[in-house]
């Protein structure tokens, strides 16, 4: 059913218990399956923060090595956060990993995106970021269950 799901181009399906109610919130008697894939990106800037993070910074913008992907990540610690702001310019051409759920043209410009990008890890490992191609295919392979 959930491969069916994404073959019609939705996000994925919820698993529930046969006895479960309805409930307003998170339920421990459902599960969400849904496409989660993991790729290097480079960090390009910081968009500034309001709110909890007006102190520091609201995401990292980040891209693939050619460019055609730019986005937006956050979801670091607290720690990690304020590390980053107090050395904004040594993080900058730095790799990290980051985690989506999808990868789409954005409306209001013509790159890619990532949807609910969050941030997984510093890569320091890696200088250059994959590209385009690389991110469709990790994509991909979790879409089609072939990784």
């Amino acid at each position: 059913f959930y491969t069916q799901t994404l073959q019609y181009g939705l996000e994925g399906a919820i698993g529930k218990s046969f006895k479960n109610h309805f409930k307003d919130g998170t339920s421990t008697e459902q599960l969400k399956i849904k496409i989660e894939f993991e790729v290097d990106l480079v960090i390009t800037g910081f968009a500034e923060g309001s709110g909890k993070n007006l102190s520091t910074f609201g995401s990292i913008e980040v891209e693939t090595s050619d460019g055609l992907l730019k986005t937006k990540c956050s979801g670091m610690k607290d720690s990690v956060r304020k590390q980053m702001h107090l050395n904004r310019a040594s993080y900058i051409g730095t790799i990290i990993s980051v985690k989506g759920n999808d990868c789409f043209i954005s409306e209001n410009s013509p790159h890619y995106v990532i949807s609910h990008c969050r941030f997984s890890s510093l890569r320091p490992d890696k200088s250059v970021a994959d590209s385009l191609q690389k991110v469709l295919n990790e994509l991909d392979a979790k879409r089609y269950l072939t990784n």
